[in-house]
């Protein structure tokens, strides 16, 4: 028995293969059952000598090598390696090219782990937070939250928690997941949806723990592409047009004083075209091999990301190295962790939805072909540098054989990227023609055996010849690239960057070709809407084009199983919490999003109230004389709710609203008769941050948002007296993903309105009742316009998901009395408080 996974023992033995059969040494991981699950490879041999490692292996992996004779037996120099790392609780393998047999020397150290006291836990919400903390009162729905994250990171369960606001659930997670990675010298991710609430752990959170004394490490974490390059920025320098671009010069000034070289760090806007020849490229980098390796900025983050303890991401870089891991045996953007915190759970299908989503588009291919192509007469091309270098060179360390076979194929090439270059855009311009309209901005293509069908709409030829002409070009390109890898390393080192280019041109076309394949070939079954779960469409580009382009999209219809197989069944423990994970009490709708059940993937739960007393602190006012928001009359009669409403609290409200037309329309009636007692701000006026702070600026202000003012906002005080809801936030089905899915559901024989659509609103519905009460000094309404949830059979599903709390039903002039009422037992105004955490909790 190997003791390898097959996944494991396959790229192990690719590996040997691309070495051409020699000796290869790699380290290897192992999971939970003692199979070596990851492999890295570090270094290859040749027929005289045996090179180290690049990086020591840690306590408890191997080090497996092969021998090429294929015998497996230990020889001096194996015996040497066995008790060098022997000693420090490595194992040592050797196995043979086919990796179907193995010996192990040595076993690795296999440390048990050691579990989270739940007393210390205690101790340290009971005893050291308040020591530390003058004002700070330990709440009982914290430690039961953080005892819980706790006993599931020691048992390795999933868990999934809902934590009222004013819980302080951003501590009770830190607390368990830094004595878990302190006292096992291992990992915790902790994954937020938004960069917001990541800068409030890192700048608010974190310091606290270390006031009290827990010595632990920490590493904000972002993704590759957002690191620059230094050795990149020193070519895209030596262009001649270099000094033109305003841009480049401005990166370059960055780059001799930044310590991050993060892009996210600029102070200033970088063009795509710019940053794409710039930036750190899994597929561009020479690792321990580039000149710049160790001041290179991508790797100075990994390097500081491997000593912390508490690896702290975002919910679609955590997703992207999980899948790159399981596409590469191990080899992601992240160190090796197993156990997570995903804050803001509930926002973990869309963020597995955005990342899954597929497009491909005229600027696409473009850049797929850019390093390939000669712009300007000065410029050089990638193709130009190895025809030079390598091909047309007499000094070549090719061969003169491959040399002239190497010449058939770079000579016409120039040629055929120049001719895709120009085609890219008349295939996009003539799918924009034929599916989309001034009346149509996004044309949702469906099945065959549909009533609008995918070839009706006269695409297949244009798109067929797309992938035709750029499965084509790849072709020839690694025909090309097969020849160069008889470079010789030194060779390939003096300019490594023209066939660095040319393979990740490669593979783009190839996987844009690919695409468009997958692209037409969807639905081609009577069951396609089950078999094939994905959707495509057409869609303009966010920047107008004259003539018209398009944009092909595919996106999946369900993420559940991908998570479920990728995140939830890879890692030993996860645990998902947020504000609003529950629809009526109940963690089903989210279990089923995201692809876990009790049956085939258990996990435990708990709901954790908020300490707020919403009873006294807050009222739900529900008008039922406003007609429904489909009737011709509602804006009118909203408006002016609206306006009676505002003067009641005096100003200091929010309106969310679940659109931007119906925001205009509002917008515009309440500030043509409120304008001058009030300020009124409308969101898309100035920048999010810039709205806010002048909304608190205003004495008593009233802004008009939608989308992220729902969430992600929190105003402590007397600022915010009042949310007003005009209409339930049902997500309209007309976006393709929307509509594909109630589809979906649909033939599968289920309720999409039931399952899928009042579950969504009811969560929006609650983050946005969630703005109000931020303290447990706060007080207000939420007035909801919508009549629906005092007439329909599904508002009280809308009102037993919230706290308990006051209700005031009846006509429009009697919860206006109510409210008055309150409002003036409110007693006097309070001083306004400044903006707090405006990340929040929800």
């Amino acid at each position: 028995m190997t003791r390898f996974t097959a996944d494991a023992a396959k790229a192990m033995q690719k590996a040997i293969e691309k070495a051409g059969g020699i000796e290869v040494f790699a380290i290897g991981r192992l999971n939970s059952d003692k199979l070596v699950d990851q492999i890295e490879v570090h270094c290859r041999g040749n027929t005289h000598a045996v090179p180290a490692l690049l990086s020591r292996p840690r306590v408890g992996e191997v080090v497996i090598h092969n021998h090429p004779n294929g015998v497996l037996q230990a020889s001096q120099a194996d015996m040497m390696l066995a008790n060098l790392y022997g000693e420090d609780g490595v194992g040592v393998v050797i196995v043979n090219n086919a990796v179907d047999k193995a010996l192990w020397v040595v076993e690795p150290y296999c440390k048990e782990n050691k579990p989270v006291d739940l007393d210390e836990v205690k101790h340290i919400f009971l005893e050291r937070l308040p020591s530390a903390m003058p004002g700070y009162e330990a709440r009982t729905g914290q430690i039961d939250m953080s005892l819980k994250i706790a006993q599931a990171m020691n048992d390795g369960d999933i868990a999934i928690l809902e934590a009222g606001t004013g819980t302080g659930k951003s501590l009770a997670y830190l607390v368990p997941s830094i004595l878990w990675a302190t006292q096992n010298d291992s990992k915790v991710v902790v994954a937020t949806y938004t960069i917001t609430l990541q800068g409030q752990l890192v700048t608010a959170d974190i310091p606290i723990l270390e006031r009290i004394g827990l010595k632990f490490r920490h590493a904000l974490i972002k993704g590759r592409n957002n690191y620059l390059c230094r050795r990149r920025l020193g070519i895209a320098l030596k262009v001649p047009s270099a000094a033109d671009n305003q841009s480049l010069q401005s990166v370059a000034q960055f780059a001799e004083t930044s310590n991050s070289g993060a892009r996210s760090d600029m102070g200033f806007f970088v063009d795509e075209e710019t940053w794409d020849a710039v930036g750190s490229d899994y597929e561009q980098t020479l690792r321990a091999k580039c000149p710049h390796f160790e001041q290179c900025f991508f790797y100075n983050a990994r390097r500081e990301a491997a000593k912390a303890h508490i690896l702290i991401a975002n919910h679609h870089l955590l997703l992207s190295d999980l899948l790159l891991k399981s596409q590469t045996n191990g080899e992601g953007c992240m160190p090796i962790y197993n156990r997570v915190i995903l804050d803001e759970g509930h926002h973990l299908e869309d963020a597995a939805t955005s990342l899954f989503q597929q497009q491909l588009s005229t600027r696409a291919v473009r850049r797929a072909l850019s390093p390939l192509m000669k712009k300007k007469k000065k410029e050089t091309s990638s193709l130009d540098k190895i025809s030079q270098q390598h091909i047309h060179n007499n000094n070549s360390a090719l061969d003169r054989f491959l040399r002239q076979k190497a010449q058939k194929i770079i000579d016409p090439l120039s040629l055929r990227v120049n001719e895709v270059w120009s085609a890219a855009e008349d295939w996009f311009q003539q799918i924009a023609h034929d599916a989309l309209s001034e009346e149509s901005p996004q044309r949702r293509i469906k099945p065959k055996d549909q009533f609008e069908p995918f070839w009706a709409l006269n695409l297949e030829p244009t798109i067929r010849s797309a992938a035709q002409q750029l499965g084509a070009l790849s072709d020839d390109l690694l025909r090309l690239e097969d020849i160069l890898e008889n470079l010789p390393e030194k060779a390939f080192q003096q300019d490594p960057q023209p066939l660095l280019d040319l393979k990740r041109s490669r593979r783009r076309l190839a996987n844009q070709s690919a695409f468009l394949g997958d692209y037409l070939n969807l639905g081609d079954t009577e069951s396609s809407i089950i078999d094939n779960p994905t959707v495509r469409w057409i869609e303009p580009p966010r920047k107008k084009t004259s003539p018209p382009s398009a944009v092909l999209k595919l996106a999946p219809i369900e993420v559940g199983p991908t998570l479920r197989e990728k995140v939830f069944m890879q890692l030993k423990s996860v645990t998902a919490c947020s504000a609003t994970m529950t629809v009526d009490q109940s963690f089903q709708h989210f279990a089923n999003r995201v692809g876990i059940d009790n049956i085939l993937l258990p996990y435990t739960s708990g709901i954790f109230p908020s300490p707020f007393d919403y009873s006294q602190q807050a009222i739900l006012a529900l008008p039922n004389d406003i007609p429904f928001p489909t009737h011709v009359d509602f804006i009118n009669r909203c408006a002016r709710m609206i306006i009676e409403s505002i003067r009641i609290c005096n100003g200091g409200v929010f309106v969310l609203c679940t659109s931007y037309g119906m925001l205009r329309k509002l917008h515009g009636v309440v500030s043509q008769t409120l304008g001058r007692q009030y300020r009124v701000f409308r969101q898309g006026e100035m920048g999010r941050m810039q709205l806010l702070e002048a909304f608190l600026n205003a004495p008593n202000g009233i802004l008009f948002g939608a989308d992220s003012f729902w969430e992600g906002v929190s105003i402590k005080g007397d600022q915010l007296r009042m949310v007003i809801i005009p209409r339930l936030p049902f997500r309209v089905p007309s976006a393709p993903v929307e509509q594909a899915r109630h589809e979906h559901m649909q033939a599968s024989g289920k309720n999409p309105f039931r399952e899928y659509s009042l579950p969504q609103a009811c969560l929006r519905f609650r983050q946005g009742f969630g703005r109000l009460i931020r303290t447990q000094t706060d007080k207000g309404a939420v007035v909801v316009m919508d009549s629906r949830i005092n007439s329909m059979w599904y508002g009280r599903t809308f009102i037993q998901s919230l706290p308990p709390v006051r209700i005031v039903h009846g006509n429009s002039t009697t919860v206006l009395s109510s409210m008055g009422q309150f409002f003036n037992q409110a007693g006097a105004e309070k001083k306004p408080s400044p903006l707090g955490d405006p990340s929040a909790s929800f």
